[in-house]
């Protein structure tokens, strides 16, 4: 940073935290955008991961011990 070299110190900090802040709030920007659109579902990948065959074989298990949904809350 040749060009920099004939500001004082106080300058050039000043300057440097102009630019990391900068470079922060872009970042901020970039992962608001990123995060608040939903993503798109590949349909053609219907492979359930290890977590979700666990979920759902603890669910279909859960489910058969009671026969109906009025057998878990009695109204």
């Amino acid at each position: 940073m040749a060009f920099l070299e004939h500001k004082p110190v106080h300058v050039r900090q000043r300057i440097a935290l102009v630019i990391t802040f900068s470079v922060l709030v872009l970042l901020i920007l970039a992962l608001i955008l990123v995060y608040s659109h939903p993503k798109k579902r590949d349909d053609k990948n219907k492979s359930m991961t290890k977590i979700g065959e666990f979920y759902a074989t603890i669910l279909e298990n859960a489910q058969s011990y009671f026969g109906k949904k009025s057998d878990i809350i009695k109204e």
